[in-house]
């Protein structure tokens, strides 16, 4: 691929010809010049640069061209580096910064016992951002939730999650509103018409956590409020510890809830509870591009990551077992 279709994949990335430029480390002049010797080139407008600058039908077809073969051209550079070094390379892994502080320590563990050459970074985001990272070849694979259905992408199930409350029962019987008294229990799925004025801590709204609860309060016809937005979970449950709020959790990021209660013997425990007919659950799945070159060193990646996924979702139902 040569300079002037590199500088067209910045300019699509960007939207914009001056943080193009920015990155391909050249003058605004000098990237509109490669771009107006493309439409030369292919006799065609590649953008519309009013009222915004979008790509022309031609333009996206390019793109489409241009994004495959930098796909190919990166797997036969890893193809080749591994052929020439062996187990060496480097990965590029997304992942919400929540399940990142769970998952990552432990699994970079595990890995770098076997391929300790392989360098491995993370890019800490919501599953949204990361597709479209994913997109822009700025990731090899991704730890999606829900993610929507893409050609470009290559999709491997794990596992399902679901939703729970946590807070702290004096937090919870202050803003009971039913008439008898509340008593909770374990077993019991808890009844947000109960709480009709509870306020809540929730993520951004482009979390598919956040779109899920929305669609689950929703169906219950409660409108939620939701006084604190943050898309990190140990800020949430610090906020439901100091009886700030509640907040809804999801079964994989439980293992924060546990450790929080575990740290802190002397303060009111976070109570985890099921949600009163609460049946959505959301997929669980590692992402690649489609039909992208996989390194062994990346294929077993993918099945460290994979395991793990499904051993803190076994251990997190161990520890649900005796309360719910």
């Amino acid at each position: 691929m040569d300079t002037a279709h590199k500088m067209f994949l910045l300019a699509v990335e960007e939207m914009n010809f001056t943080r193009a430029a920015q990155r391909a480390f050249v003058t605004q002049q000098c990237l509109s010049i490669n771009i107006k010797r493309l439409e030369s080139q292919y006799g065609s407008a590649l953008f519309d640069r009013s009222p915004k600058l979008t790509l022309t039908p031609s333009g996206a077809a390019l793109y489409e061209t241009l994004r495959q073969m930098r796909l190919i051209e990166d797997g036969l550079e890893k193809q080749m580096h591994e052929i020439r070094e062996g187990s060496c390379g480097e990965i590029v892994l997304g992942m919400h910064p929540s399940r990142a502080r769970i998952m990552l320590p432990g699994l970079l563990e595990e890995y770098s016992r076997k391929f300790p050459k392989v360098r491995v970074t993370a890019v800490l985001d919501d599953t949204k951002n990361l597709a479209d990272k994913l997109l822009h070849g700025q990731l090899d694979l991704f730890l999606g939730i829900d993610c929507a259905a893409n050609e470009h992408f290559d999709v491997i199930p794990v596992s399902h999650d679901t939703l729970y409350l946590i807070a702290t029962e004096a937090f919870l019987q202050r803003w009971h509103a039913g008439e008898d008294p509340l008593i909770l229990t374990g077993e019991q799925a808890l009844n947000l018409h109960q709480f009709p004025d509870m306020p809540f801590a929730g993520n951004a709204s482009v979390s598919t956590t956040n779109q899920l609860i929305r669609r689950y309060l929703d169906s219950q016809n409660l409108c939620p409020n939701q006084i604190f937005s943050i898309s990190d979970y140990e800020t949430q449950i610090s906020l439901c510890a100091r009886n700030l709020v509640a907040a809804f959790c999801p079964r994989l990021i439980l293992e924060h809830v546990i450790d929080y209660n575990a740290a802190h013997p002397d303060a009111e425990p976070i109570q985890i509870f099921r949600l009163k007919d609460m049946e959505e659950k959301t997929r669980i799945e590692i992402i690649r591009p489609h039909q992208s070159y996989t390194p062994q060193y990346l294929h077993h990646f993918i099945e460290v990551l994979r395991r793990r996924i499904l051993a803190y979702s076994e251990k997190t139902e161990f520890y649900l077992a005796p309360h719910l």
